[in-house]
């Protein structure tokens, strides 16, 4: 199960990573105010109710080993004494804990806090959010019995104990990631006890069986396991086989994230913004590039420019591959700066503002879409460079997301990085990892690379062309000098 902002997808996999089933179901992200975002934590539960009871349909009277769920970073739920929700959670993007950050920084240490946690300090993390719950509501945070993610919640309604893991804890940026405890430092700080978080344990264990009646609610078959997921980040790297430093994972959803994989914490990358936590494989952390741009520019640029005024049509989505049938493949005149919601995490700059330069009347739609998938990339690229513990030592990119299906764009990813890329035969990645956790978990695989040597398939290969890399690097020095204009210098 994967529990994401927008929607929770299920799919149920045998032990080839074959699909058996799927469900998908939405909801609505709320957003009250300015800077802040919201999901109802009733109504995720619908939609995994939803979910399960359609793969229970689906598989019959067949057993269903075991669960685990991937879930969305730094959203956190209020819970009182009944166990119900107190309120609905801030989700990562909501930005209400900003006031919070500077104290804890001048206390702590910038560089500290990242050491501690994983994470470089980020006003977005759980911890802050909880904060402005003090702060803003008093009676609520009193009647407060827990703060818990979408993991521990989810695992409470499915009638187990409730429990996070370390890729997990690593995100509210209130976890010792070397002690493996919760941080006295930080909560001392944040004036909050530790006993208001779920007990952390290692991804992969094994909490309990869904109790028969939770079995007969969700049409499910009994003596399900349970098994303690992660982060989605996480999972959908160990989904993608990213269990080497030599594989990253490069997912094109939403926004974009590579995910590496290194064998210890790293001061440097934590100087350079780049979080490096638990990863969801035993022994292993992931460090994350990320962006706040992806197929979200597609979608308002496809919102804003493309569709017509006709009602039917504006109801449909445009696929990538719809926008990309006219392009020709070589690179484009135009330089796009992806900063239409702030920079990503290596440049650290939400203040920073996109642009579209070099504009001419001979300029035609196929343009505009090629330079948003380059400068979207161009970025990407900027930031990898920015770090070369990470650019030296991949060499394969494995790609996730719903970018990935777009042949036209992963040429253009793999001649402006140099390396090739890679599709799965399994698209769903963040579940097919929170799958193998669970497969782990009952001892279906006696490791993490043992699950990635049995069921990781890969799809569909896009290897860079020499002459093209050659003219993209051209074009990535001028990005970089734009871009340093535009948003904090790298």
């Amino acid at each position: 199960v994967d529990v994401g902002t927008s929607g929770t997808k299920a799919v149920l996999f045998d032990a080839t990573a074959g699909a058996l089933a799927r469900a998908h179901q939405t909801y609505a992200l709320h957003h009250p105010a300015p800077g802040f975002f919201e999901l109802n934590p009733e109504e995720v539960w619908t939609a995994v109710t939803s979910c399960l009871q359609r793969i229970g349909r689906a598989c019959g009277s067949k057993p269903i080993r075991a669960l685990a769920i991937s879930v969305q970073g730094e959203a956190v739920i209020p819970i009182g004494e009944d166990g119900r929700p107190l309120a609905r959670s801030p989700v990562s993007a909501d930005a209400r804990g900003a006031p919070y950050l500077d104290p804890l920084c001048k206390a702590l240490g910038h560089l500290q806090i990242a050491r501690i946690t994983g994470q470089p300090p980020t006003s977005l993390s759980s911890l802050t959010k909880v904060m402005w719950w003090r702060e803003h509501r008093p009676d609520l945070y009193e009647r407060t019995r827990k703060f818990y993610c979408y993991g521990e919640f989810l695992l409470s309604r499915l009638g187990v104990e409730p429990a996070i893991d370390e890729s997990m804890a690593s995100r509210t940026m209130a976890y010792d990631i070397h002690q493996k405890r919760w941080s006295p430092e930080l909560l001392c700080q944040a004036e909050l006890e530790a006993s208001r978080f779920a007990s952390v344990v290692p991804s992969g264990t094994v909490v309990g069986k869904m109790p028969d009646a939770t079995s007969r609610q969700l049409g499910l078959p009994p003596g399900i396991e349970i098994v303690v997921g992660g982060h989605d980040q996480a999972c959908a790297a160990f989904g993608a086989g990213v269990v080497d430093s030599q594989t990253a994972l490069y997912s094109i959803g939403t926004t974009e994230v590579i995910a590496a994989v290194f064998d210890h914490p790293s001061d440097l990358l934590l100087e350079k913004n780049v979080p490096c936590y638990p990863h969801v494989v035993s022994g292993k952390y992931l460090a994350l590039i990320g962006s706040q741009t992806g197929g979200r520019l597609l979608e308002w640029f496809t919102e804003t420019f493309v569709r017509v005024a006709d009602s039917k049509v504006r109801a449909a989505a445009v696929p990538i591959e719809k926008l990309t049938e006219r392009m020709d493949d070589q690179p484009g005149d135009l330089m796009l700066l992806p900063f239409f919601a702030g920079s990503g995490s290596v440049r650290n700059d939400p203040a920073a503002k996109g642009a579209l330069i070099g504009l001419t009347f001979e300029t035609g739609l196929e343009d505009v879409v090629k330079a948003l998938l380059e400068g979207i990339t161009y970025e990407q690229a900027a930031g990898l460079a920015h770090v070369p513990e990470i650019d030296e030592r991949v060499k394969l990119f494995r790609c996730g997301g719903g970018g990935a299906r777009c042949p036209a764009w992963l040429r253009i990813k793999a001649n402006i990085l140099g390396r090739p890329m890679e599709t799965l035969a399994v698209e769903d990645t963040a579940c097919l990892g929170a799958a193998l956790i669970a497969g782990c978990g009952i001892g279906v695989f006696d490791s993490p690379q043992t699950a990635v040597a049995c069921v990781i398939r890969p799809g569909q290969r896009f290897e860079p062309d020499p002459k093209k890399y050659r003219r993209y690097r051209e074009k990535l020095e001028r990005y970089g000098r734009l871009a340093n204009q535009f948003a904090r210098p790298i």
